[in-house]
């Protein structure tokens, strides 16, 4: 008889299967894992609450990157059109805070239009946030969210974090496959599914190359070739730039 694997096993094999190459590499990329532990105190985990047609609210979730100024960069898809949704972020720490909804941009299967960028309402001081990086062919990256709205417990045990507030995220380590449009060929972890849309790409150093948005899927002689797509780090620079320009010329009205 077959044991059934629950998702919790299938997140808490990825994660140890993820750790154990960083461990591995540390020394080859010259990182520490130190350094990326710092780089994840940026991840959010966003939850989209929105009314329904009987009354009742329905609540989806993703994953986001804190930058500097108390804004949020997730995935595009997640809160596009959303204008009616109570948003928030909980930080690692377990923090829950209230954010709104600044700019978005889907466009389907289009590379580079999956974007969202949200703004915490009353950010506290002590926020941490990602700085961007460089990215290139060929390099290591880990991409750290919360699949499935699962996440790392303080203990080290993958959980459902439904009403858990001390959560990290789950990494998947990453091999570049291509700078533009960047994508990634998964090496070591748990496939990321519903949740981890918005999670960040970072670099070994710890830096922001980009976001997490979906995967693809193809088929090459019978082997099934995954990869993850992501929007590319030029992308996040646009983004902040013509962002902060206009919150800018609405807080001077």
């Amino acid at each position: 008889m077959t044991d059934l694997v629950t998702l919790r096993d299938y997140f808490q094999l990825g994660r140890d299967r993820a750790r154990n190459h960083l461990i591995a590499h540390a020394r080859e990329h010259r990182s520490s894992l130190e350094g990326l532990e710092d780089a994840m105190a940026a991840c959010v985990r966003v939850e989209i609450s929105r009314p329904s047609r009987r009354g009742f609210r329905s609540v989806s979730s993703a994953s986001g990157v804190l930058l500097e100024g108390g804004l949020v960069l997730t995935a595009g898809h997640a809160v596009h059109g959303q204008r009616d949704a109570e948003l928030s972020i909980q930080l690692v720490d377990g923090r829950r805070l209230e954010a709104r909804l600044r700019e978005s941009e889907y466009l389907l299967n289009v590379s580079g239009r999956d974007w969202a960028l949200l703004e915490v309402v009353q950010p506290p001081l002590d926020l941490a946030s990602a700085k961007l990086g460089v990215v290139g062919l060929g390099d290591l990256v880990v991409v750290p969210g919360y699949p499935a709205r699962h996440g790392v417990d303080p203990t080290g045990r993958v959980v459902l974090g439904d009403g858990i507030d001390i959560l990290k995220p789950i990494p998947l380590v990453s091999r570049v496959s291509s700078v533009s449009p960047l994508s990634l060929e998964p090496v070591a972890g748990s496939l990321p599914l519903g949740g981890a849309s918005g999670a960040p790409v970072f670099n070994m150093k710890g830096q922001l190359l980009g976001l997490f948005v979906g995967m693809s899927e193809t088929r090459s002689e019978g082997v099934i070739l995954r990869e993850c797509m992501a929007t590319g780090t030029t992308v996040v620079e646009a983004v902040m730039a013509e962002s902060v320009r206009r919150i800018a010329q609405q807080d001077a009205r």
